[in-house]
Order: structure tokens, then sequence, then C-alpha cells
């Protein structure tokens, strides 16, 4: 059953009322599901091309909302929008703070002007001997399709490894390359063991696109934000599951 509703939503807001068996003036049961960077078609249940079997038996038993209204522009103040039913202005009482482990840097923090990133300190156990043979058979698969050239475009087999390929035999296998470059939950250990070693400060006013280290010129900000960032690590590694394990 589908029915037009209209609700702020971040990046996807999916409710799902089950209304079937309740006596009046019980409240219903409501699940809301926050996903960031996904947008609502993405799914199957509104013809999308990711597979969401749980979500597509939730709807079909639900309801389906097909209007959506963000409360604010951006990440933060939506999300708080949607969970509170405030569409005021929020206050940050703490810098915004980023962990993407598997990126270089793979920490960073933002307060007011400045933010401060760091590089980690340790080695992802990644699958370097797979990684390997599969971008031998890439460039195996390109010269023998005489693509090669074409391909790498005055760049490297490496980098291009990140970009893609028009060879769609090498695409095939460039997908397998970048799965085994992904989080995965087997990492868990190696990163909350793990920590970091080299910093840099930027000046987001004076220069936005975060190419000067301004570290030796602000001591006491980059002192200040690296103390900050370690202890919001220190309590994100503290909560961290090794779900693997599960």
């Amino acid at each position: 059953m589908t029915q037009k509703k209209t609700f702020p939503s971040v990046a996807l807001v999916f409710f799902v009322i089950s209304a079937a068996g309740l006596s009046a003036g019980q409240r219903p049961n409501v699940v809301l599901l926050l996903a960031d960077d996904l947008g609502y078609r993405d799914i199957g249940c509104y013809d999308g091309p990711v597979k969401t079997p749980a979500l597509d038996g939730l709807a079909a038993r639900g309801v389906r909302f097909t209007d959506f209204h963000s409360g604010a522009a951006v990440c933060s103040p939506s999300r708080a929008t949607a969970l509170t039913g405030r569409a005021d202005q929020f206050t940050r009482h703490q810098p915004l703070f980023w962990l993407l482990p598997a990126s270089a840097p793979a920490v960073a923090i933002r307060d007011g002007n400045y933010s401060l990133v760091g590089y980690r300190n340790y080695r992802l156990p990644k699958d370097q001997e797979r990684m390997t043979v599969l971008a031998r058979q890439i460039e195996e698969t390109l010269r023998a399709n005489g693509t090669l050239e074409e391909e790498i475009r005055g760049s490297t087999l490496q980098e291009q490894l990140f970009e893609g390929f028009k060879d769609q035999d090498a695409e095939k296998l460039r997908g397998q390359y970048i799965r085994l470059n992904m989080f995965q939950e087997s990492w868990i250990p190696a990163i909350r063991a793990g920590t970091y070693t080299r910093y840099q400060l930027f000046d987001l006013a004076g220069e936005p696109e975060q190419q000067t280290d301004v570290s030796a010129r602000y001591p006491g900000i980059a002192t200040r934000l690296n103390r900050k960032l370690l202890e919001i690590n220190a309590v994100i590694m503290a909560d961290a599951h090794n779900w693997h394990l599960k």
C-alpha cells in the first residue's frame, strides 16, 4: 500500500507505520532509519538498483512516503530536525569530527576556521597478495586488448586503478580491486589499536583549499585541536565492536 505523505528527510528518511492489530489510543509502531549519502531512489521499494529486501518488506506492509523535505541544507541540523521535530537554530557544542580509516589523512577535526588532519601510523590488513594479482591481471587485460596506453593517458596504472577504465574487462577486475580497498570489519582491531603520528593544521578562512600547513604559525591552536581530536577518537574506539567476530 502506498500513501502520499510529507515528512522532513535527511539523505533518506524512511518511515514504516504498522497499524494492524492496534486498538484505539495505542501508539503506532514507528521505525526511523537514517542513512548517510543515500538517495531515496536507490533502494528497491523506490525502484532503485540496490537490493534491499528487508526494507522492501517493511514498505509493503506499512506506509511508503513519496514526498520528502529536508529540515536544513546541511547534514547535522537536518538530522537534528528529523530526530527532534524542531526547525529552529541549533548550536554546536563540539567540533566537527571525521574518521575515515581507509583514507589518507584518516581523521580530521574542524573547529571554527581551522581544521586539523591526522595520518595513521599503522597499515590496514588488506589482502595485498590478491590486490597484486588483480593489478597484474588488469595490466595483462589492457595489453591484450591493446588499450593500455589509451587507458593510462599519461598517468600510471596504479593511479588509474582508482579512477576507472573504459575497457569493460579491465573495469570488472578493477571493481574487485576497489572492494579490497574499502573498509572491512576485519580491520577493526588494527584500527582500534592504531593511532596517528603526523598532523597538519589548515586555515579555512585564509585558504579553503587546505594546501598550506600552518601548525608552526599557530602552535596553540594545533595543540588544542590535536588534544580534542585524540579525545573524541578515544571515545569512538572505546565504543567500537569487533563486528567480524559476531
